[in-house]
């Protein structure tokens, strides 16, 4: 298995089961990253169809000669790349993750329509990070769209010695509910990319980064403390915060509301 990829195969059943369990059954599912199909056999027992995008040719080629057919559609892609599966209808997702996506796959998830419950194997920490609690040493831009956007748990970890071959970290399984905000998952990024700029600094300076168009005053939010750091802010508040940057009205128009370069910066 080429390294490049960043795949480390599950090889213990219990966990395996363990995981799967954690899934509605039936439905529409796709599968991210399925490798071997450590996952895949037993998921083709209860889902209605399945997608599997896995990233490595070999590995896809494998998947598509074991279990290809009907019900199991087999694509030879990168994740982030990829949309529009089963045609707008409602799914699951399932995904022994690569490592190296790990942060870029909150954001993925936040503009996928369409899907319900998501199951995601990754490193412990990440995992830890994604679920941080506000003021506590893992938080950021992640945990805070994390929390936004899903309703997210950390439900188990297990060891390394699970995998083939093994990580150097442990890994934690999340599952993750779809609230369906409806926000443009573009603009929160940007939004983030601001209110996390500096995290020694005060948010409402990070705040000074954003267009004339859309400056706003903390004083306005007296939930939020004047001299509150980023890391101190609530997923609560930074949503508030974010609506009153982009009004419902704007977020249903068009591009023209989306964040212009923060002033200072290069065009």
């Amino acid at each position: 298995m080429p390294e490049k990829f960043g795949q480390h195969f599950l090889k213990d059943k219990t966990v395996v089961e363990k995981i799967i369990s954690l899934l509605p059954p039936g439905g529409n599912l796709l599968e991210i990253g399925p490798g071997k199909g450590a996952l895949t056999y037993k998921l083709a027992l209860n889902a209605s169809d399945i997608i599997c995008v896995e990233r490595d040719p070999k590995l896809a080629y494998y998947m598509k000669e074991k279990f290809g057919g009907e019900k199991l559609r087999v694509i030879t892609g990168d994740i982030l790349k990829e949309s529009g599966f089963f045609d707008g209808a409602p799914f699951n997702i399932i995904s022994n993750l690569p490592y190296g996506i790990s942060t870029d796959i909150i954001y993925f998830l936040a503009a996928l329509p369409a899907w319900n419950t998501c199951v995601l194997t990754l490193q412990k920490e990440t995992a830890e990070r994604f679920t941080a609690a506000t003021g506590s040493s893992g938080y950021g831009r992640t945990s805070v769209t994390a929390g936004v956007f899903f309703d997210i748990h950390l439900v188990f970890t297990f060891s390394k010695k699970c995998f083939s071959p093994p990580p150097k970290v442990d890994a934690g399984v999340l599952v993750l509910k779809n609230r369906n905000t409806g926000i443009n998952s573009d603009e929160w990024k940007d939004f983030m990319n601001i209110c996390f700029f500096s995290k020694r600094k005060t948010l409402a300076n990070n705040l000074k980064r954003l267009p004339d168009d859309k400056a706003v005053r903390l004083s306005e939010h007296p939930d939020i403390a004047p001299e509150a750091r980023p890391q101190e802010v609530s997923p609560g508040q930074y949503l508030e915060l974010f609506k009153k940057i982009f009004p419902p009205a704007c977020r249903d128009s068009n591009e023209a509301c989306c964040l212009a370069p923060p002033r200072g910066s290069k065009p």
